[in-house]
């Protein structure tokens, strides 16, 4: 009977060891060990904020109306948003009426597919790495002329890619649309100069 006594402390003992120590071991490297919370960036809050800056800014530059009008020779209502590809057609021809709602979503379906181009398009190794105030230029300045028209503007794409932002605001100004929009071509290029978005905000 002693003996039986005996092994079942041991063994008993053994059992505490073998549960109790590796709980104690773990608690103390818990103690001494600094805990460091990997925080991971929500990318989505960024384009978000992104993207408010380039509906404000278009948003300004091209007015609302609920009805369709001429805009530089194309067919357009809401917030610039063009009704057809051909230059010179009658608004009247065109029967609609849009609330800003309706023309919100209209102006965010044809940035977002402008802004996709541009990330994974043939200027995407430059526009990827600009600021977030010369990216909503780049799109509103796409927005009024499409993606072909604003590729065209090869030196300021050079100069964007050099980073010299001065020269690439003076490239934008050497243009056709600057004359044909001075205002516009004015602010957008003092923002891509400064990386002020200015007014805009």
């Amino acid at each position: 009977m002693v003996f039986l006594r005996n092994l079942w402390n041991e063994y008993s003992a053994l059992i505490f060891a073998l549960c109790i120590i590796p709980i104690t071991m773990g608690m103390a490297v818990s103690a001494n060990t600094p805990v460091v919370e990997q925080v991971v960036p929500d990318k989505s809050l960024t384009v978000e904020y992104n993207m408010q800056l380039v509906h404000s800014v278009i948003k300004i530059e091209e007015g609302f109306k609920s009805r369709p009008y001429l805009d530089n020779g194309y067919v357009s209502i809401g917030y610039g948003t063009k009704l057809h590809t051909s230059k010179g057609m009658n608004p009247a021809d065109f029967a609609l009426v849009v609330t800003r709602h309706t023309a919100h979503v209209l102006m965010v379906a044809e940035i977002t597919k402008l802004d996709q181009r541009l990330i994974y398009g043939e200027v995407g190794h430059i526009y990827n790495h600009l600021s977030q105030a010369r990216q909503a230029i780049l799109i509103s300045m796409g927005y009024q002329m499409g993606y072909t028209g604003l590729l065209g503007f090869v030196n300021m794409w050079n100069s964007l890619e050099a980073g010299y932002y001065k020269a690439a605001a003076a490239d934008s100004l050497d243009s056709l649309w600057a004359r044909q929009t001075p205002h516009r071509a004015a602010r957008h290029a003092t923002v891509m100069s400064t990386n002020d978005l200015g007014d805009y905000k």
